[in-house]
């Protein structure tokens, strides 16, 4: 079993002689550490890390169980990852705490970094199990998201000669919908004045507007996606 253990020759036990006849005079012990764990290891994104996140670098911290040694950049794999061309650092002062600073990105998607069994060992040679996680994704969406598209007034409030002519009477609770990216911030603009904003789902589903004035309005939408 693991442990310390303790060996001694005891002097006045043994028949040990040296060349010369003499015996030994005092006994000898020796100490040693029985260590067949191996070390385990988990991989999350960093505390202030944004995710989803439209930037670099970004961040992972890394954890062993205990001191090791040998772990290095060449060992973490993005093999379950979707963002391609992922260039990457590996930082570590104390053995046990290390980050993974991802510094280029060739395509966006996920980042998720592992780390593969045995690629650092603990001061007995057992090499640590594979990397687990329990938020270690982060993904990475540079691409600024679609305008939206179909914006409209809702028929019930189009009170012109068509239901369909963006005309109307009424000053307030004027409903606009249309289409955006999905899990996205869709802002509502009367020229350059924001009149009203909701997610993807409130714009699919309707958001209520007023208005100001007789006249004609420039009504525009635009939408910003979850990444920061």
């Amino acid at each position: 079993p693991e442990g310390s253990y303790v060996l001694t020759l005891v002097a006045a036990a043994t028949d040990i002689v040296d060349s010369a006849g003499n015996p030994f005079s005092a006994d000898v012990s020796d100490i040693w550490e029985m260590d067949t764990t191996q070390p385990t290891v988990t991989v999350e994104q960093a505390a202030e890390q944004d995710d989803p996140t439209n930037s670099l670098p970004v961040v992972f911290d890394v954890l062993f169980s205990e001191v090791v040694a040998g772990f290095a950049a060449e060992d973490v794999s993005w093999s379950g990852s979707t963002a391609g061309g992922i260039v990457h650092e590996t930082h570590g002062t104390d053995g046990t705490h290390f980050t993974i600073e991802v510094t280029a990105v060739a395509t966006d998607g996920t980042l998720v970094p592992t780390i593969p069994a045995d690629s650092a060992h603990d001061a007995a040679g057992n090499g640590n199990l594979v990397s687990t996680f329990t938020d270690g994704t982060v993904t990475l969406d540079r691409a600024a998201p679609d305008a939206p598209t179909g914006l409209d007034l809702a028929a019930a409030d189009d009170t012109g000669s068509a239901t369909d002519d963006n005309t109307t009477s009424q000053t307030t609770a004027l409903t606009l919908s249309g289409l955006a990216e999905a899990e996205s911030t869709v802002r509502l603009y009367d020229g350059a004045a924001e009149i009203a904003s909701g997610t993807t789902a409130e714009f699919a589903a309707g958001i209520d507007v007023a208005l100001t004035g007789e006249g004609d309005h420039t009504i525009s939408a635009t939408c910003e996606d979850a990444a920061t």
